[in-house]
């Protein structure tokens, strides 16, 4: 648990870094995650806020919540349970007059927005949002909600926006990163210095008093006549 929240926490602090992406964080839900969530009993209203530690918005757009209406809007259709729980959420409005695929609509919205996350569980649409940059990814796996790493990607334009921030040439740029793994190298195998002891407090106990002969103080010595 300890370390998932660092995970989190990590992760979150790249994207609010870099990106600028803070809460109330903005996610897009589609089809698919709802329908695994309800597999495992996951109530996303509850747990995604915890999870993040903090304030999130939950939302789908036409497209995905016009896919599960398709297959869902009687009870006796097999998307019945994942249509009442997609159609919580507030709909954005993708602007597509004929409905896309869900894939294809929050790739898209992910594309031209700023800031939202996608929680999925559709393999290709997954695979395309790490093709992106500044776009979190969701996905349920064991049991629970899990936040992916920054892809490669947004890494690299990270890397690229600091060294525009610090206005260094690709050779400074190496210079600087050869640097960083030569300080940590030598921190690493640097020796402790062993701190200096005090006094072993068993050595420095004061010396027991010998106990006085009062009778031997008080006994008179007689003298010898001659």
């Amino acid at each position: 648990k300890i370390k998932r929240q660092k995970h989190v926490k990590k992760t979150l602090k790249f994207y609010k870094t870099h990106f600028g992406i803070g809460p109330p964080f903005k996610i897009l839900i589609d089809g698919t995650f709802c329908k695994v969530a309800l597999h495992f009993q996951i109530n996303i209203f509850e747990q995604m806020p915890k999870y993040l530690d903090c304030d999130v918005h939950l939302s789908t757009t036409n497209c995905a919540l016009a896919e599960c209406s398709t297959f869902g809007f009687r009870h006796d259709l097999p998307l019945y349970g994942v249509y009442k729980v997609i159609s919580q959420y507030s709909v954005v409005e993708c602007g597509h007059k004929n409905p896309l695929s869900p894939s294809e609509c929050l790739l898209r919205m992910a594309k031209k927005n700023v800031g939202y996350f996608v929680a999925t569980q559709d393999q290709k649409l997954s695979a395309s949002v790490r093709s992106l940059h500044a776009v979190p990814l969701l996905y349920i796996s064991h049991k629970s909600i899990n936040l992916e790493a920054p892809s490669l990607p947004s890494k690299h334009l990270a890397q690229q926006k600091e060294i525009v921030k610090f206005n260094l040439s690709e050779q400074e740029q190496k210079q600087l990163n050869d640097f960083k793994e030569a300080t940590i190298d030598k921190d690493a195998i640097k020796p402790k210095r062993k701190k200096i002891k005090g006094p072993n407090p068993l050595s420095c106990k004061k010396k027991k008093a010998k106990p006085v002969d009062v009778n031997g103080i008080n006994k008179r010595h007689r003298k010898r006549k001659r």
